[in-house]
């Protein structure tokens, strides 16, 4: 009868998950800064775009919002519209300074050419 093999949970945890990350940089012979580096242009270019349409979207939900309630006198509708604009406002601007903090490192430091 053969035995199964049984492998614990703190050595998959100790030496799986920490090569799984590091070996696909191994494997195409780069290194592990030009994965990060990837990731982070990667967020730079792509994911604050994103997400600034969303947050302008969500604005201009809020103001569509608010200015149905007007019609209506809602005042729930009213408080619900002013709150997505107030923090669509927010995410607008932690998504400026987040790309203009990170921005001239990777258009600025050679990352994107």
């Amino acid at each position: 009868m053969k035995q199964k093999l049984v492998i614990p949970v703190s050595i998959i945890r100790k030496y799986f998950v920490p090569s799984a990350i590091t070996l696909p940089s191994v494997a195409f012979a780069s290194n592990l800064f030009d994965t990060t580096e990837h990731a982070f242009v990667t967020i730079v270019t792509w994911l604050i775009p994103i997400w600034i349409l969303v947050a302008t979207l969500v604005f201009f939900w809020g103001v569509a919002k608010y200015i149905t309630s007007l019609f209506e006198k809602s005042e729930a509708q009213k408080r619900s519209g002013m709150s997505l604009m107030i923090w669509s406002i927010v995410a607008l601007i932690a998504a400026f300074a987040l790309w203009g903090f990170s921005g001239p490192p990777v258009y600025g430091g050679g990352f994107v050419k």
